[in-house]
């Protein structure tokens, strides 16, 4: 149900505690890579000579939910990182009701992004694209965003793959085709040192990619040719 390769092996866990704030909800994480045995993503041993004892990691938790839509019931996954205040986090951006076409500044031009937590919502007219960058740096970069062709999508074709060895086409995009049922477009985004994890469209369209992403490749962009910038915080 992910569009993006690099989960298997869901673990879920129903809360009952009537002390958490995720009382009675089902929380999951995964493997954060791929299934060794699966054909259309890479498994950890392929990461193993660029990181040594590589063992894939978990992702971050999300919680479970079901979302209505037109063509039919949509699984949720959202970040238990959302809104979260007993994390400690550090504002870098937070741009709100602002316009942006392809003749405005770049808002992410001064903001470092190896690491970071990003939410944003766009209303785009004409079905204008919005194109994210991050983890860019000398002939690299990771890319998402949303456009009437791929509806959500994250590609990774312009990432360096530092020589690993894999049984499929590692450059390249995952769309998922779903443009969503409004105008609004809306991204919940996590990046921690080789981990990407795109959340879009109220949760509902879930990527998640290993990254080989040079710790030097911090600078980020954002583009859109005619859209409105509802909220945007990182």
């Amino acid at each position: 149900l992910d569009f993006g390769p690099d989960t298997y092996a869901s673990q879920c866990f129903y809360i009952d505690d009537a002390n958490s704030e995720f009382n009675g909800k089902d929380i999951v994480l995964n493997w954060f890579s791929g299934d060794l045995n699966a054909s259309f993503c890479t498994g950890p041993g392929e990461y193993a000579g660029l990181r040594g004892r590589w063992n894939g990691g978990f992702t971050i938790p999300v919680e479970y939910g079901v979302k209505n839509t037109e063509d039919g019931l949509r699984m949720t996954q959202k970040p238990v990182t959302v809104n979260n205040t007993n994390l400690e986090k550090t504002n870098l951006v937070n741009i709100s009701n602002q316009d942006i076409n392809n003749e405005s500044e770049n808002p992410l031009n001064d903001v470092h992004t190896h690491i970071f937590e990003l939410e944003a919502s766009f209303t785009v007219n004409n079905n204008s694209p919005i194109t994210f960058k991050v983890d860019v740096g000398e002939n690299e970069y990771m890319e998402f965003g949303w456009n009437q062709t791929d509806g959500y999508y994250v590609d990774r074709t312009n990432l360096d793959d530092k020589g690993i060895n894999t049984n499929i086409d590692w450059h390249a995009k995952y769309a998922s085709h779903i443009l969503g049922e409004t105008s609004e477009k809306t991204f919940y985004v996590l990046s921690d040192n080789g981990g990407l994890e795109v959340f879009c469209e109220d949760y509902s369209v879930s990527f998640y990619f290993v990254t080989t992403a040079s710790m030097y490749s911090r600078d980020a962009s954002l583009e859109a040719d005619d859209a409105h910038i509802n909220y945007l915080r990182l």
